[in-house]
């Protein structure tokens, strides 16, 4: 099969996703974060965003037509500049997630299913409806990997998969996977959306500690 043209944030969410199970391969909350990092990545493209030392800043009201992008301009509640961390760790920043995995269901890549875990907790899995969509998400990547991530999408994309700890699921220990894994972290360091959910993980972890 071939892949529709993608979403930086719907790329993510596919390598995220166990090809067998649908489960995310991470946590849920650090993809919640990389998801909606990815959407914020996508929104300072198309200039609905900027940042300014450390601070998102909301430059255009919804709607952009995407539903993703909207439920991500949807967590600027006032308007007002905010800390790229803080806006992450909002509670609604799982509904940028939701609106992701929508999004691939109408594409008729995943389905979404919920149930209740312990009575109390909403635990989520995204079922891939064809077998090789999960692989040929992971050979694009791949693919670009060779290459040196090249392209902005691609960069930013292989920053975020290093940011939210997804990397061994698709870089091979060893070899040239060691050359990618350096090249990817530098590039979590480099790009401001990435930058946040590793700190916000490195922060979260800390405090767990």
């Amino acid at each position: 099969m071939s892949l529709p043209a993608l979403t930086l944030p719907e790329e993510l969410m596919l390598l995220a996703l166990d090809p067998a199970t649908g489960k995310p391969r991470v946590r849920a909350r650090h993809l919640h974060y990389g998801v909606a990092a990815a959407a914020l990545a996508d929104l300072e493209a198309r200039r609905f965003v900027a940042e300014d030392r450390g601070r998102v800043v909301p430059l255009s009201p919804p709607p952009t037509g995407e539903p993703v992008l909207d439920a991500a301009l949807g967590l600027f509640d006032d308007g007002r500049p905010v800390r790229a961390r803080h806006w992450l760790r909002r509670r609604r920043s799982g509904a940028v997630t939701g609106a992701c995995a929508d999004s691939l269901a109408a594409r008729g890549l995943i389905t979404v299913e919920t149930h209740r875990a312990l009575g109390l907790f909403s635990v989520s899995r995204y079922p891939l409806l064809s077998p090789g969509t999960a692989e040929e998400a992971a050979a694009d990547f791949r693919g670009a990997a060779k290459m040196g991530f090249p392209e902005p999408g691609a960069r930013m994309l292989a920053a975020l998969v290093s940011a939210i700890r997804l990397t061994r699921h698709v870089v091979p220990a060893g070899g040239s996977g060691r050359e990618t894994r350096r090249t990817m972290r530098g590039l979590t360091r480099e790009l401001w959306p990435a930058r946040a959910v590793d700190r916000l993980i490195k922060s979260e972890a800390s405090d767990a500690g």
